[in-house]
């Protein structure tokens, strides 16, 4: 229930925010793509993170580490490598970075041991 208000905030935020509610969108945009990760909808996080890349609101970092995440959980790799590299290029932090690595190892073929946490 709380998931749908944050999604219809955000639908409303598209609607009417103007330049000046970038960083309100931004957050409400961050928090809707957690909450659709926590339900395992990442093509719906992807749309979401598409579109606030688009209105240019919020962090390029963030968004992109979790542009990477949602598309490596759909199996897009090679997408996800390239985003994780913009976001690493643009600040990412360490979330960027160990995804970044995870994936390559996933890619060459070894397993994560520490996948489960």
């Amino acid at each position: 229930k709380a998931l749908e208000k944050v999604g219809s905030a955000w639908e409303a935020l598209k609607e009417g925010a103007g330049d000046d509610d970038n960083n309100l969108q931004g957050i409400v945009a961050a928090v809707y793509v957690q909450g659709l990760f926590a339900k395992g909808d990442f093509g719906a996080a992807a749309k979401v993170l598409e579109e606030a890349r688009e209105r240019r609101c919020g962090g390029e970092a963030f968004f992109e580490t979790k542009m990477a995440i949602a598309r490596a959980c759909e199996g897009r790799g090679e997408e996800a490598l390239v985003m994780y590299h913009t976001a690493l290029g643009v600040g990412g932090g360490e979330e960027a970075k160990e995804g970044m690595e995870r994936l390559e190892r996933g890619l060459r073929g070894f397993v994560d041991e520490d996948e489960d946490e």
